[in-house]
């Protein structure tokens, strides 16, 4: 009976979407679509996308990446000192809400390495709220609209969905296998995201990402497209994980690692399996990301536009003329 309620509410969700592009649709259908996902390797997905009709093939953009003309180093530097200015959060209760941990709060660069290290704390994010009330951040996505260039690669509309950053800190331990250095971090093990009919990425590194060992992103070219993966490979099914010997076994020759300088922005289609490479000795990467898709169908990303915010006139000025309400309330 509750499963027939909830593919009623799907059914009823997908009308919904047809006539609005701005429609996410419950919580309940946002699952259903990752389990059909889950099912199918995504190809019910691509007929739920023709019946909303926002159909674009993944092999329109089978390489899984595309470098795009790389952010001004002293804007990259801008706006990676005003995240550094709000508050983290992590996946430990005792660090919510908290500001970013310095040797020395004058100087940005000497994160506190051996305090989030004592803490077996690898990612440390930003919450969307503070990012988006932040006015020179939010000068910068409204100057950068990303989503011409993206609708030329696809070719198909896209939406601004949210923006995300974070910062990548070195794994507390070394271990042979892959799988147990990465416990605290599950997003450096192979995976796919499955949030919306389309998961596409703008990533813009915000520090050196040179090497390997800085913790470079990773992604296996041309496996967005549908070519029947067996769900019994993922390692965890609910996160779509894969083994990272499984994929190096299968995948090696198409692998694609992004390393450069900061500035250095790509677009991605992560529904392709891909990861964030662990950090190997005391260097940090910070990122910023601002995600798009076909449709807001799937994983609800807006926020309220709250008039406190520093940057509500910036917004509320796009709005009016009928740009970025995709991610607003």
């Amino acid at each position: 009976m509750k499963f027939l309620k909830i593919m009623f509410c799907f059914i009823k969700d997908l009308n919904k979407a047809r006539k609005d592009n701005l429609y996410s649709g419950h919580k309940s259908s946002y699952y259903m679509m990752r389990y059909l996902y889950y099912l199918s390797d995504g190809l019910l997905l691509i007929i739920l996308s023709i019946i909303i009709k926002v159909f674009s093939l993944p092999s329109k953009f089978l390489k899984s990446y595309e470098f795009l003309n790389p952010i001004n180093k002293r804007t990259a530097d801008d706006i990676k000192n005003e995240i550094f200015k709000l508050n983290v959060f992590t996946n430990k209760k005792s660090h919510q809400n908290i500001p970013l941990m310095f040797n020395n709060e004058e100087n940005y660069k000497k994160i506190d390495f051996g305090y989030y290290k004592k803490n077996n704390l690898v990612r440390l994010n930003f919450s969307r709220q503070d990012l988006l009330s932040n006015k020179i951040i939010s000068q910068f996505i409204i100057n950068n609209d990303f989503s011409k260039k993206i609708e030329k690669i696809i070719g198909n509309k896209v939406y601004l969905l949210t923006v995300d950053a974070w910062i990548t800190l070195p794994v507390p331990k070394f271990k042979n296998e892959y799988e147990l250095m990465t416990v605290h971090e599950d997003t450096q093990n192979w995976h796919r995201d499955v949030d919306n009919l389309r998961d596409l990425k703008v990533m813009i590194y915000l520090n050196d990402v040179i090497s390997e060992n800085d913790g470079p992103f990773e992604i296996i070219e041309g496996t967005n497209a549908f070519n029947y993966f067996s769900f019994f490979n993922y390692i965890d099914k609910i996160k779509f994980r894969v083994s990272n010997k499984y994929v190096l076994q299968k995948y090696a020759d198409k692998l694609m690692t992004f390393t450069g300088k900061k500035g250095t922005c790509f677009l991605v289609d992560t529904r392709a399996l891909h990861r964030g490479k662990p950090i190997k000795k005391e260097k940090y990467r910070i990122v910023l990301q601002l995600y798009y898709s076909t449709h807001l169908f799937g994983k609800d990303k807006k926020i309220l536009l709250d008039k406190r915010f520093d940057s509500y006139e910036l917004w509320k000025d796009q709005i009016s003329n009928n740009k970025f309400n995709s991610l607003f309330y």
